[in-house]
């Protein structure tokens, strides 16, 4: 019970970065298209249509997120029989962190894994769109 519970507040949280991307995706892109000296009226259309396509992407991202989160449950379970199963673990303890092997007991190593890896895409785009936006400035301030 607790591993879903946790696997879906990974999945807020994914989906609440999800919203966050898409927000700072059209401030960057509208910031950019008015230091570019784009035209107004294009940049509403384009502003609407993104944010259309945007969201549907977000959503899109956010289903596979909640998919990947419940079954790594599923996964973690189903690896804990097999662990229950063996007397051997022992050794493979002795490798392993005492974080992962906590995880692991939990059933929760592969839940971490999967979040990991499904955030990382939303940081690098948040963090290509703060540069996008900032950039102009660096260029407009010049050498020093």
């Amino acid at each position: 019970m607790v591993g879903y519970v946790l696997a879906y507040a990974c999945w807020i949280l994914v989906a609440v970065g999800s919203i966050l991307t898409v927000l700072r995706i059209r401030s960057a892109f509208d910031f950019i298209w008015i230091k570019t000296g784009g035209d107004w009226l294009a940049l509403v259309a384009i502003d609407r249509l993104g944010m259309v396509f945007l969201s549907l992407a977000a959503l899109a991202y956010g289903v596979l997120a909640e998919d990947r989160f419940r079954t790594s449950i599923d996964v973690a379970r189903a690896e804990r029989v097999k662990t229950e199963v063996r007397s051997s673990d022992q050794r493979e303890d002795l490798r392993e962190s005492k974080v992962a092997t906590t995880l692991k007991r939990w059933g929760l190593g592969i839940l971490a894994r999967r979040f990991a890896v499904t955030v990382t895409p939303l940081l690098v785009v948040l963090v290509l769109t703060y540069l996008g936006e900032r950039l102009p400035y660096l260029w407009l301030a010049g050498p020093r």
